[in-house]
């Protein structure tokens, strides 16, 4: 009988030990996954620094375009090989929008019937002309097509004077209207959604937008309005959930000079 009951004893102690072996194994076999893992995505690694910029020693070559009476002014490419530029044209139809296919500038070959303000694209395929008359054209990899016309009602001249966007669905455009013989002017806000354009919206004062930027959904917009004494006030506003707020204003009697041709 007690030879039974030390065999018993023996028998469970072995169970014991057994189970006690196995959990212990497992736990540190747990326990060294944890260090690898660890391992790999240590916290307090150190993140890579993005890799400095590269040298600035470009080369700069000077092409001469033969256009007689004429001023371009606006430059977009998606490539060394695909660059658009335009102007007001000189003494033909032709000579407003011209194109550099890495080799030489020509002329496009067809008339366009704007005057290209303002140039901006996506991708060779993709590129938007912004116009006098309040026309907008967009160039959909063989030809320039018309898109939108905004013309308010009562104005007599507008012009899309600048053109952004930071997707093919979310592209602005700006411009001002001048109305009747009052001398008055309004600027607006135009957004295209990838389908159609459509007004945002249109100042209730005199003013003229010249120039945009798009940072997080926020518009940055220059402006130049004319005040009562005939002096030029130069203005830098934000556009943010539907409210225009000025940030910025100086008077051209404050300097001696002062033009905005670039936010960013």
């Amino acid at each position: 009988m007690a030879l039974k009951k030390i065999l018993n004893i023996n028998y469970f102690l072995n169970k014991k030990n057994s189970f006690l072996l196995v959990l212990t194994n497992s736990f540190l076999i747990v326990m060294l996954l944890l260090t690898i893992l660890s391992c790999n995505k240590n916290p307090v690694e150190p993140k890579e620094e993005p890799p400095a910029p590269g040298s600035r020693d470009y080369v700069w070559r000077q092409d001469t375009l033969y256009t007689l009476n004429n001023t371009l002014y606006s430059i977009w490419g998606s490539a060394p090989d695909d660059v658009w530029l335009g102007g007001k044209g000189g003494i033909t139809d032709f000579d407003r929008l011209w194109h550099f296919n890495g080799i030489e500038w020509k002329p496009y070959h067809k008339k366009i019937g704007v005057f290209p303000n303002c140039i901006f694209g996506f991708d060779r395929n993709n590129v938007w002309i912004g116009g006098n008359d309040g026309n907008i054209m967009r160039f959909n990899g063989t030809d320039w097509l018309p898109e939108f016309t905004y013309r308010p009602q009562g104005a007599i001249i507008t012009n899309i004077v600048d053109i952004n966007g930071s997707s093919p669905t979310n592209l602005y455009a700006i411009g001002v209207s001048f109305f009747d013989e009052s001398e008055d002017q309004r600027s607006f806000l135009l957004h295209y959604n990838g389908e159609k354009w459509s007004k945002v919206f249109i100042t209730n004062f005199k003013t003229q937008f010249s120039r945009f930027h798009i940072e997080n959904n926020w518009l940055y917009k220059s402006s130049v309005v004319m005040d009562l004494m005939g002096t030029d006030i130069y203005e830098l506003y934000l556009f943010r959930n539907m409210k225009l707020t000025k940030i910025h204003s100086i008077s051209a009697d404050q300097t001696n000079n002062i033009s905005v041709t670039k936010i960013n």
